[in-house]
């Protein structure tokens, strides 16, 4: 079979085929490569000084909301209210510029910004 010779199986079933009728050969191990003389083996006290010790995953935090202010909707409204009145969520240069427009929305970033007026949109879309 290692031949590559499968005529001689052909026209018989499993059961008719014995372990006699194949010729296996069991392939050599390869041999592992002897450790280099230059690498000392690891004494005792080397492998007592690195305990085992688990990788640290992160825990997250919950993130903080922070509350929407009346003068940061009206700010919204007053720079994207081409968005409020289309129904259509800004992309991110028009949160950039409203931001830099309107001081009170400093602490927002434009991801923030353009989340709280697409959340106002579904919000106000599934009402109508």
């Amino acid at each position: 079979m290692e031949q590559g010779d499968p005529n001689i199986f052909r026209g018989k079933s499993l059961d008719e085929i014995g372990p006699d009728d194949v010729d296996f050969k069991p392939e050599e191990a390869p041999q592992k490569e002897s450790l280099e003389e230059d690498d000392p083996p690891l004494t005792t006290a080397e492998n007592s000084a690195k305990p085992y010790s688990p990788v640290p995953f992160k825990v997250r935090k919950p993130k903080q909301h922070k509350k929407w202010s009346d003068e940061e909707e009206t700010a919204l409204r007053r720079c994207l209210h081409k968005n409020y009145k289309h129904l259509t969520v800004p992309q991110k240069d028009e949160c950039l510029q409203a931001i830099e427009q309107e001081p009170s929305l400093h602490g927002r970033t434009w991801r923030i910004v353009k989340d709280h007026v697409r959340n106002w949109l579904v919000k106000n879309c599934k009402k109508n």
